[in-house]
């Protein structure tokens, strides 16, 4: 976890362990100053998300931990916060977190025509993510024309990576299951995926 300045050093080193037994994954704590106001944050995050009972929990295991110390001389506002629901993935731990949860993967380049895939996380290695594709998803996001368009040219881009006597056995019924792997230089962002 990066830290930017001793405030926040200190509230780490204090509050992660206790965070952290409570089942919880401290991501941030940020200590700011807001005209005569300062706050300190702590930005949490655990497998199924963050609700306000979650926030309340963390706050009450902080806040004596904090308050039995002298690490803040001056008053200051605690706050405890989620990491959001568009927050990308970006540590191992985050990968860990949600595997086989939904994900949205966006890539650099167009793959089989189409830039953003929704599916099932189902691994990360050494920066490569793949996910099993979710279809029923995949058509929401891109409408039924270009779906359709979407699922034949995966059919060709899947033709031309396998051997002719490899494609040769797959059928229509097999792309119901595909798993793409993404090289690191070949994905943008990965986030969680919700459908509301």
């Amino acid at each position: 976890m990066r830290t930017k300045n001793k405030y926040e050093e200190q509230a780490v080193t204090l509050c992660a362990a206790a965070v952290a037994a409570a089942g919880y994954e401290l991501l941030e704590v940020n200590y700011r100053r807001e005209g005569q106001e300062k706050y300190l944050t702590f930005i949490i995050d655990r497998r199924g998300g963050i609700g306000i009972e979650d926030c309340e929990t963390v706050n009450n295991i902080v806040e004596p931990l904090l308050d039995a110390t002298d690490i803040f001389s001056e008053a200051y506002n605690l706050e405890v916060s989620s990491a959001g629901l568009d927050r990308p993935l970006q540590t191992e731990a985050d990968f860990k977190r949600y595997y086989d949860s939904p994900i949205i993967l966006s890539t650099y380049k167009k793959f089989a025509d189409c830039k953003q895939f929704i599916g099932c996380l189902q691994a990360y290695a050494d920066g490569a993510v793949t996910l099993l594709l979710d279809f029923a998803a995949m058509e929401k996001l891109l409408g039924r024309k270009a779906f359709k368009s979407f699922r034949q040219n995966l059919q060709t881009e899947m033709a031309a990576a396998a051997t002719e006597t490899e494609f040769a056995a797959e059928t229509e019924a097999d792309l119901a299951d595909v798993s793409l792997t993404f090289a690191p230089n070949e994905w943008s962002s990965v986030k969680r995926y919700y459908e509301f």
